[in-house]
């Protein structure tokens, strides 16, 4: 990892602006005992820091590109759902979505009002597009304040989450779950 500095003194000398610090070919930092920042330089470079973060929230914290972690980002989203197996109307309360390396986490709260007591399906596109092979791609469950479970699973021709449960009756859900899937590299 190299990392892009600001002008630095230290006990040995100084490490110029924009000289790239590369631990490889670099001294060891067992060998820089004491870094000395003046406040200016100080403010300089918390600005510069926050400037980078900003850039790269969407994807991971600067914290994360510095430890050669993969990162953890979330936000909330709001998902297109498709009623697509007896669904008289489906309501979003919330979704949620956090990335972990390639790994995909989305947590919701959606009102199913189903117009039958039998097999129902309402689909929630996905905060990160994925090309699913294959239903297990993605997993996931959901319990509605009925105490109904819902399974979630890909849906490969519509490449969004799944969510099937057999409705007990006539009356609407809420529904609160989670489910996963693995971005493909």
């Amino acid at each position: 990892m190299r990392i892009a500095l600001m002008q630095m003194t230290y006990s040995h000398g100084v490490i110029p602006a924009g000289q790239v610090y590369d631990p490889a070919t670099s001294p060891a930092p067992s060998s820089l005992p004491s870094l000395e920042y003046d406040e200016t330089t100080m403010a300089a470079a918390v600005r510069t820091w926050r400037a980078l973060e900003a850039q790269l929230s969407r994807s991971v914290s600067l914290l994360d590109v510095l430890r050669g972690s993969p990162g953890v980002f979330g936000a909330d989203y709001t998902p297109t759902l498709t009623d697509t197996t007896n669904v008289a109307l489906s309501t979003l309360a919330w979704a949620y979505w956090e990335r972990s390396g390639d790994r995909v986490t989305v947590h919701f709260e959606i009102a199913i009002d189903p117009t039958a007591a039998v097999a129902t399906e309402l689909q929630i596109s996905l905060p990160i597009a994925q090309d699913m092979a294959a239903a297990t791609e993605l997993v996931g469950s959901a319990v509605g304040d009925a105490g109904t479970e819902a399974l979630i699973n890909g849906d490969a021709t519509s490449d969004a989450a799944a969510v099937t449960y057999t409705a007990p009756g006539l009356a609407a859900e809420t529904f609160r779950g989670s489910f996963s899937y693995v971005l493909a590299g």
